[in-house]
């Protein structure tokens, strides 16, 4: 068949159209289904707006001329590179939507895919009404930008950067005694890796957590309420379960965005942090949130702002896509996006968290008369799983037998990524032992309330998601450690009530003395009244429905045996488990 030549300004808006749809669209939506990844970020309401620019904008006019002028320049006005790109901006159109659809072999995707872009380029070609509905489509260059911006999730992201705090409004009460409060929140940190056979803190592999409970409260049942950080996270800063924070979106629906909160200031005022707002001085290091308000964390804010965070947008966009579109068989070369929040590329992952815990030890000063509120959210022992136990970077660039489907049932790899993890969750004690050590140095310690806990807990199972929450796989998400230091401790305690991270802001408000704090699902651990260990609630993102599962567990009835001997199984293989 011969190719009818068509007018250049047709061409043009072709290109527009199919780039639009190829690559500013599937980056604008994976984004606006998952609005955590810029509010992450500290970016600014311009590095925002050039951000969609470029890529709803700049990207697709540039394409579209880069077409035009090859097709004068160098092939004599014929149209041949523009046939190329037409088929290859189709094919990155179709072959994601294929991989979603369809359950055949990638091969035959593939195959499939470029039939069906051919075949999209002949109709193109012959009939003047698809030529037309392209260039009708060229109008998404505006339109994928401006609903981005004011029709998903974003508009929430871009308002809250005008949104500041005043003190002086606050309604609640305010810290009568003036104690300083420390709070370590951990991220993937399961209970059983701590725990020795006997299902006390291993002390020989975990001597810092294990000195810490010395002067301690461990609640040895404690448990999150949430396996995915952007969700618990702000439950625990708030002392609420999601389902609390709005009364109006209490009904599930199918995207969770229109249910749950994003993770910021402006979704959650009643927090922790502008609890002691006025009484407290801030040492503040958020990741993965910003309930933090401005100016209230003015310095923390402008340092991250200060920071490539815009590169770091881009970059890492365009890695969520390259995630999208390229075949299985390849992404062993693309950065893995759900192993973190931001830095994807693991060079990145690796040199930021451990730089970002000792930058945050640094910042702590000698106590002072104002009490201060020491916060720290460490993406460790979180995956990618890159330490030793000594900090040294131990040359994996991604974990053995893992995928966001589940993990391999070869049970050699889950050992090998099994010694990864305690490896690297030895040197978050560490760590930890650097942090107390500098409390105690500048006499902060003793007379202060000291939190230490994780988000959520992480499995390991053959064929199972990391933070599936069935079968063995529950008590190993759910169980996490839940240490308190109480002003003047000097020695353990073990608690067996069934507590969860909810109770966290609640018994924080009783140490201090404040009267009146916003209602809270949470309970003080201080006070008589306990959960019921029978009725645990439980908030599970589903992200293939892009919507929210809650579940109802009976915490009573779950046993840790199981996990532990598979932990000890992964760590002595020889012994049949045992630690000789």
């Amino acid at each position: 068949m011969r190719c009818v030549k068509k007018p250049s300004w047709q061409n043009f808006l072709t290109i527009l159209a199919l780039t639009s749809l190829a690559f500013s669209q599937p980056i604008f939506d994976i984004i606006s289904q998952n609005p955590e990844f810029l509010a992450v970020r500290y970016i600014s309401i311009s590095d925002i707006l050039t951000f969609v620019f470029l890529i709803g904008i700049l990207t697709p006019f540039s394409l579209a001329a880069v077409t035009l002028l090859s097709s004068k320049f160098l092939f004599g006005e014929k149209d041949r590179a523009f046939y190329v790109i037409f088929i290859a901006l189709t094919i990155l159109v179709i072959f994601p939507a294929f991989k979603k659809v369809f359950i055949f072999s990638e091969t035959i995707q593939v195959i499939l895919t470029l039939v069906f872009s051919i075949s999209v380029f002949l109709v193109y070609v012959r009939y003047k009404l698809v030529r037309d509905f392209f260039g009708i489509m060229s109008f998404s260059v505006i339109i994928f930008p401006v609903y981005f911006l004011f029709f998903t999730p974003v508009k929430n992201i871009l308002a809250s950067n005008n949104v500041q705090f005043n003190p002086d409004t606050y309604q609640y009460g305010k810290a009568r005694k003036p104690v300083s409060v420390v709070f370590v929140l951990l991220d993937e940190l399961s209970l059983i890796t701590l725990l020795d056979e006997e299902k006390n803190i291993d002390s020989t592999a975990f001597k810092n957590i294990s000195r810490f409970f010395e002067s301690a409260t461990w609640y040895k049942n404690a448990s999150t309420i949430s396996n995915f950080t952007t969700t618990a996270v702000p439950s625990i800063l708030t002392g609420n379960h999601p389902v609390s924070i709005n009364h109006k979106k209490q009904r599930i629906t199918k995207n969770m965005h229109d249910w749950l909160n994003l993770p910021i200031y402006l979704d959650y005022p009643d927090n922790i942090f502008t609890l002691l707002s006025t009484t407290h001085e801030m040492i503040v290091r958020e990741q993965a949130t910003q309930l933090c308000p401005y100016p209230l964390c003015e310095t923390e804010y402008d340092k991250l702002r200060k920071k490539s965070n815009f590169n770091t947008l881009v970059t890492d966009s365009l890695y969520v896509y390259l995630n999208i579109v390229v075949p299985e068989k390849l992404k062993k070369h693309v950065p893995n996006v759900q192993m973190g929040w931001v830095n994807f590329d693991l060079n990145n992952i690796t040199s930021d968290r451990q730089q970002i815990f000792m930058n945050f030890i640094a910042k702590l000063h000698n106590k002072r008369a104002k009490p201060q509120f020491i916060f720290l959210h460490s993406i460790l022992p979180h995956m990618a799983w890159t330490y030793t136990s000594t900090g040294e970077v131990n040359g994996y660039t991604s974990v053995p037998g893992w995928s966001s489907k589940g993990w391999t049932n070869d049970k050699n790899i889950l050992r090998e990524s099994y010694n990864l993890y305690y490896e690297q969750t030895k040197f978050v004690d560490a760590l930890l032992g650097r942090l107390f050590d500098r409390l105690k140095e500048k006499k902060i310690y003793h007379d202060s309330l000291i939190i230490l806990t994780a988000d959520h807990g992480v499995s390991l199972i053959p064929g199972m998601n990391s933070r599936s929450v069935e079968g063995e796989s529950t008590v190993a998400v759910l169980s996490v450690p839940l240490f308190i230091h109480y002003p003047g401790q000097s020695e353990s305690v073990i608690d067996e009530r069934y507590a969860t991270l909810l109770d966290i802001i609640p018994t924080i408000a009783d140490v201090l003395d404040i009267e009146t704090i916003w209602p809270t699902d949470g309970l003080s651990l201080l006070g008589d009244k306990v959960h019921d260990g029978h009725k645990l609630r439980f908030y599970s993102p589903d992200t293939e429905k892009a919507g929210i599962k809650v579940k109802t567990f009976n915490y009573k009835s779950m046993s840790w045996d199981e996990s532990l001997q598979r932990k000890y199984r992964y760590l002595h293989p020889q012994t049949g488990g045992r630690n000789n």
